[in-house]
Parts: C-alpha cells; sequence; structure tokens
C-alpha cells in the first residue's frame, strides 16, 4: 500500500510526519478522554451527594408531618374535652334554675 502512493524518499518522510500527527492527536483525544472521565466522576459525586441531601430532606419531612399530625390529634382530643366539659357545664346550669 505504501509503495504505490509514496514512491520517493521525501514522501515516505511526509507519511511518518503524517504518522507522527496521528500520534499526537490520539494523545489529545485519550487527554480530552481523561478529562471527560474525570468530569463525568465528579458529576456523579455531586449527583450522589444531592441524592443523599434529599433524602435526608425527605426524611425531615416526614418526621416533621408526623409531629405535626401528632399534634393536630392531641389538640383535635383537647377540643372535644373542653366542649364535653362546656356541655356538663351548660346541663348543671339549666339543671340548677
Amino acid at each position: 500500500m505504501a509503495q504505490g502512493l509514496y514512491e520517493s524518499g521525501s514522501d515516505r518522510c511526509v507519511h511518518r510526519r503524517a504518522r507522527g500527527g496521528i500520534g499526537k492527536q490520539n494523545l489529545v483525544l485519550s487527554e480530552d478522554l481523561g478529562k471527560t472521565q474525570l468530569k463525568a466522576r465528579q458529576l456523579e459525586d455531586v449527583a450522589k451527594q444531592q441524592a443523599e441531601a434529599i433524602a435526608k430532606l425527605n426524611q425531615q419531612v416526614a418526621e416533621q408531618q408526623a409531629q405535626m399530625q401528632a399534634e393536630k390529634e392531641k389538640q383535635a382530643k383537647k377540643n372535644k374535652q373542653m366542649w364535653i366539659a362546656v356541655g356538663v357545664l351548660f346541663l348543671g346550669i339549666i339543671a340548677s334554675n
């Protein structure tokens, strides 16, 4: 293949330089690939940290909602007891008249 394309010695030199250029391109591409892989790992780490933060926030929200529900039930029980007391008081007032 090379014999038909390159007949003189200077052409062989050009062919060697072209191969050297390809080697440089390969080196540049390898460096780019390495940088891209590093960025990908960094992005994966950031995504993992964000997922952990989101999970922690979701857990805190669930705990707060449970506390709010417990407080709501406690308040409902107090309200019920208050109305029972008001009813008993009202019945006592009516009975005394």
